[in-house]
């Protein structure tokens, strides 16, 4: 009986063990290819990463949104995102390539600020820029579901001075 009782502690402790390394693995590896995507237009940093593989989840707390280039474009959009939550990840796949499948990406209390430095009338080009945001956000992996919660956004209009 005491054997079986080592046994299993041992098993257990092996386990827990783990599923810690592994966590920690797993958020090495997101931090590393978060911003690798050559062709991405924004860079997201946080302040602090949670990673659980039992709950299948990814908590990023002060999320901030950057833009890479802002001389080139005529709108501009950066934001902070209090909490994103990561939701039914797939870490087998992340695991075995550098893509993460995500069953629900949740940003709760976001603000974004959109500086407008061309004054474009047509209503479907001012909305461009955040179908650029979150087409850039959503395609660093698989997301089947994407919600905002809360968040307010900011509108500004810069105007350009040429020097001559």
């Amino acid at each position: 009986m005491k054997k079986l009782v080592i046994i299993l502690g041992s098993i257990l402790l092996f386990l827990f063990a783990s599923i810690i390394l592994l966590e920690n693995w797993v958020e090495t590896k997101f931090v590393n290819t978060l911003n690798t995507n050559p062709n991405r237009k924004y860079d997201l940093n946080f302040d602090n990463l949670s990673v659980s593989i039992l709950k299948g989840k990814i908590e990023l707390n002060q999320l901030q949104i950057t833009p890479l280039s802002v001389d080139s474009i005529p709108t501009i959009i950066a934001g902070s995102v209090e909490r994103a939550n990561l939701e039914g990840i797939g870490f087998i796949s992340f695991l075995r390539n550098k893509e993460i499948s995500i069953e629900i990406l949740e940003f709760l209390n976001p603000e974004f600020t959109l500086t407008r430095t061309d004054f474009q009338k047509d209503q479907v080009e001012s909305t461009r820029p955040f179908q650029t945001l979150f087409r850039d956000i959503i395609s660093r992996g698989e997301i089947k579901n994407f919600s905002l919660s809360g968040g307010k956004p900011s509108y500004l209009n810069k105007m350009i001075v040429s020097k001559e």
